[in-house]
C-alpha cells in the first residue's frame, strides 16, 4: 500500500491535470459562495462606492461571455506553448529531462488559473436571469437577478489571469535556457543528499569501514510482481514491519534500478521455527514502489545522470557547445563538494532492522566522470576545465580513499584524450595541468601558489 501511495503522488506530481482539477473545484465552491452572498448580502454597497455600475442583465451576460471566450482561447494557447516546450526539451536536451517540465508547478498553476477562471465565468453566466412573468393572471413577477458580486469576481479574475499570462510568457523561455535548467537539477541534488546523507564524513573511519553480515539460521526472499524502476522505498515503514515480525530485512535493490518480474527484492531473516506467510510476503513487498520509468525521488544517480546527458548532447557534433558543458561541470563540482563532506559508505547501510543499499562516494564519481569521459575527451575546453574541476575537489580532501578516487580520474581523462590522438599542444597543456594538479596535492605552498597566480585553478580555467 505505501509503494502504492509513493506511485500515486508521483504521477501526481507530473501530471498537467491534477492542479488544474482542484483549482476548478475551488472555481465551483466560489461561484456558489459569490452568488449567495449576490442573493442575501449587502451588495448596494457596490453602487454606492461606483464599483459595479450594470444593472441590466444583457450587459452582464456580454461581459461573463466576452470573458469565457477569450479565457478559454488563451487556456489554449497556452497548453500549445507547453506542449511545444516539452517537445523542444525532448529532443534538445534528452527525454529524461522532460519529466522536469512535466512537473513543473508554475506551467500547472498557469493552466489551473485559466480553466478556473472560465468555469468560474460559465457558472456565473447561468446564473444571470431576465425579469419574467409566468402564465396566469394571478402570478408574481419575477424580477431579474444580476449577481454584481459575482461578476465583479470574475472581472478580478481576468485581471489575475492576465498578470498569469505575462509571468508564462517570460517563464517559459527562462525554463528552457539550459543554465537555469542545470541549476534546478543540481538544486534538487543537493536537496536529495540533505535529506539521503544528514550525516558528516568521517574519513578513516570510512576507509577502515569493512561489511558485516548479518548471520541468521532462516533466509525467505521476497520477489517483485511487476517489472520496471524502483520509485522508491519506504525504509522507515519497513523498519516497522520487521520489528512487528521480529526479523531482519535485507534490502537487494535501490531506488533507480531495475527489476524483472519474480526478481528477488529483499531478503527476511526469520528464525527456524517462524514462516514468511502471503500476507507478510504483501506487506513486505507493498514497501516498494515499481514504474515504467525512472524518478529523481531518492535516486541521486538519476539527477548525476541528467547533468551527464546534458553534457553527452551538449559535446556531439552536431551542437558542438562546450560552454554548455562546462556549465554542467560547475554544478556537479558543487554537488561533489557536498557530498565530499557526508558520510557515504557504500554497499550496505543498517538502521534498525534493516540494512539497504546505498550509493558510494566512489559510485557517484563514476556516473559523474566515467559516463561522460567519451564526450569531454573529444573536446579541448572542457577537458582542461574537467581536469581543473577534478584538482579543485582533490586538494579539499585530506589524503584518503576519496582523494585517491579524484586522483584517478585524473589519470583516466588523460588516457581518454591521449586515445584520440590531439594536437600536441593540447595534449601538452593537459599533462602540464596534471602535473601541477600533483604539485597542489603533494604540497601546500604549491597549493598557494596556483590560487595567488592568474592561472586555471581554483575556478578560473
Amino acid at each position: 500500500m505505501r509503494g502504492m501511495i509513493v506511485k500515486l503522488l508521483l504521477n501526481l506530481r507530473g501530471s498537467f491535470w491534477f492542479f488544474p482539477a482542484i483549482m476548478v473545484a475551488a472555481a465551483i465552491a466560489l461561484s456558489y459562495l459569490t452568488l449567495w452572498i449576490d442573493k442575501h448580502g449587502p451588495y448596494s454597497l457596490l453602487w454606492e462606492v461606483q464599483l459595479f455600475s450594470m444593472t441590466e442583465p444583457g450587459s452582464v451576460r456580454e461581459v461573463l461571455s466576452t470573458i469565457a471566450a477569450s479565457i478559454l482561447g488563451v487556456a489554449g494557447t497556452t497548453f500549445s506553448i507547453t506542449i511545444v516546450a516539452v517537445s523542444y526539451a525532448g529532443g534538445q536536451y534528452g527525454p529524461r529531462l522532460v519529466g522536469n517540465f512535466m512537473r513543473d508547478r508554475a506551467n500547472q498553476l498557469t493552466l489551473g488559473v485559466f480553466v478556473a477562471t472560465f468555469v468560474y465565468s460559465l457558472l456565473i453566466l447561468a446564473a444571470v436571469s431576465d425579469q419574467y412573468t409566468p402564465d396566469g393572471k394571478d402570478a408574481d413577477t419575477f424580477a431579474a437577478f444580476v449577481p454584481s458580486v459575482s461578476t465583479l469576481v470574475a472581472v478580478a479574475l481576468t485581471f489575475v489571469s492576465i498578470g498569469v499570462l505575462i509571468f508564462f510568457f517570460h517563464h517559459v523561455p527562462e525554463t528552457l535556457n539550459v543554465s537555469n535548467l542545470t541549476a534546478r537539477i543540481a538544486y534538487g541534488l543537493r536537496d536529495q543528499i540533505d535529506e539521503m546523507y544528514p550525516d558528516q564524513a568521517d574519513y578513516e573511519a570510512e576507509d577502515a569501514a569493512k561489511r558485516e553480515e548479518y548471520e541468521t539460521r532462516a533466509i525467505r526472499s521476497v520477489e517483485a510482481t511487476r517489472a520496471g524502476y524502483i520509485l522508491g522505498i519506504d525504509l522507515d515503514g519497513l523498519n516497522e514491519l520487521a520489528e512487528k515480525h521480529d526479523a531482519q530485512v535485507r534490502v537487494q535493490c535501490r531506488p533507480g534500478d531495475f527489476v524483472t518480474e519474480t526478481m528477488p527484492v529483499m531478503d527476511v531473516f526469520l528464525s527456524d521455527d517462524a514462516e514468511l506467510t502471503d500476507d507478510m510476503i504483501s506487506s513486505f513487498r507493498s514497501v516498494i514502489a515499481v514504474g515504467p520509468t525512472r524518478t529523481a525521488r531518492q535516486n541521486i544517480l538519476y539527477l548525476a545522470d541528467e547533468l551527464v546527458e546534458i553534457v553527452g548532447r551538449a559535446l556531439s557534433p552536431g551542437v558542438n557547445d562546450p560552454f554548455t558543458a562546462i556549465t554542467c561541470f560547475h554544478w556537479l563540482q558543487n554537488i561533489i563538494g557536498v557530498l565530499q563532506t557526508r558520510k557515504m559508505i557504500g554497499g550496505v547501510h543498517l538502521s534498525g532492522r534493516v540494512i539497504s543499499r546505498q550509493v558510494s562516494f566512489e559510485r557517484f564519481i563514476s556516473a559523474a566522470f566515467d559516463q561522460s569521459r567519451p564526450y569531454v575527451s573529444k573536446d579541448r575546453n572542457v577537458s582542461l576545465h574537467v581536469m581543473a574541476v577534478l584538482t579543485h575537489l582533490a586538494a579539499r580532501l585530506p589524503p584518503c580513499g576519496r582523494q585517491e578516487v579524484l586522483v584517478r580520474q585524473m589519470d583516466l581523462l588523460v588516457h581518454a584524450v591521449k586515445a584520440q590522438v590531439p594536437a600536441p599542444t593540447w595534449l601538452e597543456e593537459l599533462e602540464q595541468r596534471r602535473s601541477d594538479a600533483g604539485a597542489i596535492l603533494r604540497s601546500e605552498t604549491a597549493r598557494q601558489q596556483f590560487r595567488e597566480s592568474d592561472h586555471w585553478y581554483a575556478g578560473r580555467g
